[in-house]
């Protein structure tokens, strides 16, 4: 049955839906102007990760004042729905990438200055995006760029792994700590590197169909020069492509400020590329869940909880504990009043296992 109202919202239209939440145009009764109501799944209501994502978006949203952040309205409950209210804006960076591809090097130009402006607000506020790519960057009426949905966003001193020991975050543009579970401003910087190659030329500077390949390709493939794929971009927004996206983060831009200033003076002013990279940990090879659409520009969750189990129950059946081949022994009868004696089982000292990151799709 279609939703028509959610508290003292009447819902007119779907304008978008993702794993954990569906975003309706909608209007308050007591205005006319259109707003986007976004509203956690029925089926997570009860999750409390969900819930407190959900929270965090609205918390951390509202803490960073700036033009070119989506400003948060309303956050309640109605009928055990939880709900965001975010000011309506009609169009996203994606879909302008999906409909025309590559666009004009101005504009790109512009929207990077922009994103990373509210890039520093955030960081200004002690807040890590960490999940900058166009789904994320709306577009006013204007052209103007908004960043929105701040739901993995952290404090900048905290880890970016969920309470499962599972990463956040879209692979086609996590920074190669992000992998690690370790971000910091600069990690937004990378992704805002790879969302202006994609606005420069139309396509991702790296493709995988798997986590794996992912995390090896922003560990250790230089992204291509854009220059080489579009002729007659500047040498220095080429130059500012390349300093966003340095494997270590000691050699990008240091502050979102920093890249505004790349692009207002023309003028590189970043550490020196040395190709320095990060030692990322050894990734397990596992059977991926995939989704068929898209699946690598969506958030993913791991199910780290469930190899955890999995792992314990190979070691056990390796150390012996476990072992499904041998029937049970036959009955000890005895006539004596005494019970037999039991010989006690030795108990086998655990044997520790290397680190395994099992990766899922949302």
């Amino acid at each position: 049955m279609a939703i028509t109202r959610i508290g003292p919202y009447t819902v007119h239209e779907t304008i978008g839906t993702g794993g954990q939440a569906v975003v309706y145009r909608a209007t308050r009764d007591d205005q006319e102007q259109p707003i986007a109501l976004k509203v956690l799944h029925p089926g997570l209501a009860s999750d409390e990760a969900s819930i407190d994502a959900f929270k965090r978006e609205a918390i951390n949203a509202q803490a960073v004042k700036h033009p070119n952040v989506a400003r948060i309205l309303d956050f309640d409950t109605a009928d055990n729905q939880f709900y965001l209210a975010i000011e309506y804006l009609p169009g996203s960076l994606y879909e302008r990438i999906e409909s025309g591809g590559q666009l004009p090097v101005e504009d790109a130009t512009r929207i990077a200055v922009e994103v990373a402006s509210a890039l520093q607000a955030a960081h200004n506020t002690g807040i890590v995006h960490r999940d900058i790519k166009p789904h994320n960057i709306l577009l006013a009426e204007n052209g103007s760029a908004k960043v929105t949905d701040f739901g993995i966003a952290s404090a900048a001193y905290m880890t970016t792994m969920d309470r499962t020991g599972a990463a956040l975050g879209t692979p086609a543009y996590m920074s190669p700590e992000h992998w690690m579970g370790k971000t910091d401003a600069r990690s937004d910087i990378y992704s805002l590197g790879i969302v202006l190659y994609q606005m420069l030329t139309g396509e991702l500077p790296f493709e995988s169909d798997n986590p794996m390949g992912w995390a090896q390709l922003h560990k250790e493939q230089p992204a291509p020069d854009v220059r080489g794929l579009v002729p007659g971009i500047p040498n220095h927004v080429a130059q500012i492509v390349e300093h966003c996206l340095a494997k270590h983060p000691d050699e990008r831009f240091q502050s979102a400020t920093a890249v505004v200033e790349a692009f207002n003076s023309k003028v590189i002013n970043a550490p020196e590329i040395t190709g320095k990279t990060i030692q990322l940990p050894a990734i397990a090879d596992r059977t991926t869940r995939i989704r068929r659409t898209n699946w690598y520009k969506r958030p993913i969750t791991w199910l780290g909880a469930v190899a955890s189990v999995l792992g314990v129950l190979v070691a056990l059946f390796a150390l012996g504990v476990l072992d499904f081949s041998q029937t049970a022994p036959e009955p000890i009868l005895s006539t004596s009043a005494e019970p037999p004696t039991a010989t006690p089982t030795p108990v086998p000292t655990p044997v520790p296992t290397p680190t395994q990151v099992v990766f899922f799709g949302s």
